[in-house]
């Protein structure tokens, strides 16, 4: 399961810092590796406890297995461990499938769609909370809204105090660190350019550079005795200038966010590992916690290991399969700028973490994807958009929760016969 998130969710973080080409495919693999571990390890538990409750009876949340109801084979416990089991293989089996087809798909979607999948075959329906079932459905949907909520459960003055806090430690490290390298790279850039006319601090409007490239023209033609040179043609060549120093300056600015998409990748990766990692490694630590005796325990920072292995497999799907998914949400969904990378990164991002924070499992994909089509839209035009990937990516995202839960229930049901037999 970890594998198969790590050539499929952790492409898709890294996506459009792929397409924009701030980084290469090595290096990406370096920096998800260090930040995917580090956000699972520090933020994973919570959320892989908020996941566990679907098959879990200690919390009791979505299933109750300590009552199953007539005509169910087995106690309790066994049928968590088979149901978890279930989950695992059918999460796993999807994804595989995915990524085959280079598709972004939801990995939230695939293993709480697992999940519940079996929980409906193995207690006919009953015990399920609906209302726990609704509450992580609808952050798929509302997700940009609801991470805002969370901070209606901090007092206004708290809500001042971090955000002042916040911002003098942000402008302190950016102040120190960020805007001299930039300023640097910047200075750089112009000096590396002997036709610039954009001093450091200053940008041209393309009227002005117009002019500079009138006055330019009238120079040359002067110097070469060129007199004679036809109208049409001086205007071709001052518009073909006057565009190529507007490119120019865009492009000084897309090496300016470089840095700042660099930064947010490292973010989002954090953010990633915290809430997906967790998810994947969900239905092991519930088999865990079965065979040790622990069934009625909650998760301890004891159990972080099993979060380390879902770790490590993440990166080795993203080194061995991720390049797929990476050419798909980088390079064949739209063309993507730095600039554009960058917000959508930040935007993202802000979402999957306040929704981790408070134990609400999140797609990643649907938030990226979903803003990657959309600023794709608006900063390139509706026709410059895949309409047919897009399509695909859309089905596959519609079909990810009744053929996980498909799998997971037809998994459930010949693990259980092989054990119990028919009877």
């Amino acid at each position: 399961m970890s594998f198969g998130m790590g050539a499929n969710d952790v492409s898709n973080a890294f996506g459009t810092t792929y397409g924009a080409k701030i980084m290469t495919f090595p290096q990406i693999i370096v920096v998800a590796g260090f930040f995917e571990a580090t956000g699972a390890l520090l933020l994973g538990a919570d959320v892989a406890d908020s996941s566990n409750c679907i098959s879990m009876s200690n919390t009791g949340e979505v299933f109750n297995h300590t009552a199953p109801p007539e005509n169910t084979l087995g106690c309790a416990e066994m049928l968590q461990l088979i149901g978890a089991l279930s989950a695992l293989t059918a999460s796993s089996v999807w994804m595989f499938v995915a990524n085959f087809v280079s598709l972004p798909v939801s990995t939230t979607h695939s293993i709480v769609g697992s999940l519940v999948g079996y929980g409906l075959v193995c207690l006919k329906g009953e015990g399920l909370n609906y209302r726990k079932l609704i509450e992580i459905a609808s952050s798929w949907f509302i997700s940009p809204f609801v991470a805002v909520l969370y901070f209606n459960r901090i007092p206004l003055y708290g809500v001042m105090i971090l955000s002042i806090g916040l911002s003098f430690i942000c402008a302190a490290i950016i102040g120190a660190i960020q805007i001299p390298l930039l300023r640097k790279r910047f200075s750089r850039l112009a000096s590396c350019d002997p036709n610039s006319k954009v001093p450091n601090n200053k940008i041209k409007s393309k009227d002005s550079q117009a002019d500079d490239v009138f006055s330019n023209q009238g120079n040359e033609l002067d110097q070469s005795d060129s007199k004679n040179l036809d109208k049409d043609k001086l205007d071709t060549e001052v518009q073909k200038k006057s565009t190529t120093g507007y490119i120019e300056e865009e492009t000084r600015v897309s090496e300016i966010f470089k840095y700042m998409q660099i930064m947010v990748s490292c973010y989002g990766a954090f953010a990633h590992g915290g809430n997906d990692v967790s998810n994947s490694v969900a239905p092991l630590m519930n088999i865990w916690l079965i065979v040790t005796n622990r069934g009625n325990e909650p998760i301890t920072y004891r159990d972080m290991w099993l979060i380390a292995i879902g770790a490590a497999g993440l990166v080795l799907g993203l080194a061995v399969w991720g390049e797929r998914i990476l050419i798909t949400v980088g390079k064949q969904l739209t063309h993507i700028y730095a600039t554009m990378a960058y917000a959508i990164e930040l935007g993202s991002i802000m979402t999957v973490v306040g929704l981790t924070r408070i134990g609400i499992p999140v797609s990643t994909t649907h938030c990226k994807i979903g803003s990657l089509i959309l600023l794709g839209m608006v900063r390139n035009g509706v026709r410059e958009a895949n309409y047919s990937l897009i399509v695909k990516i859309l089905l596959s995202w519609f079909v990810t929760l009744p053929v996980s839960g498909g799998l997971s229930a037809l998994f459930f049901y010949l693990i259980r016969m092989s054990i119990f037999g028919t009877n």
